[in-house]
């Protein structure tokens, strides 16, 4: 038991600790941060949504400085068209 004790380092232990910890809450974060791109995709889809609602252009849409691409914005008109047809 004594061989055991003295072989032991305590610092070598709390350092493999802290870098076990600090890969954990690294993979934790990037999970949080993907969770928040997508919650904030959605804010912006539906944001883009209700400016297709009050009639405005892809142009107009795309002027007004959304992260999306015109190509993207016109991608989600064709979604939003669809999406309001009857029986949809």
């Amino acid at each position: 038991m004594g061989s055991i004790l003295e072989e032991f380092d305590a610092d070598r232990y709390e350092e493999d600790l802290k870098q076990i910890y600090r890969e954990e809450g690294i993979e934790i974060g990037i999970e949080k941060g993907k969770e928040l791109g997508k919650q904030e995709i959605k804010r912006t889809i539906i944001s883009v949504f209700q400016q297709f609602n009050q009639g405005k252009s892809d142009e107009e849409i795309f002027k007004s400085g959304t992260d999306f691409s015109m190509e993207e914005i016109k991608d989600y008109r064709a979604i939003w068209k669809i999406a309001r047809e009857p029986g949809k």
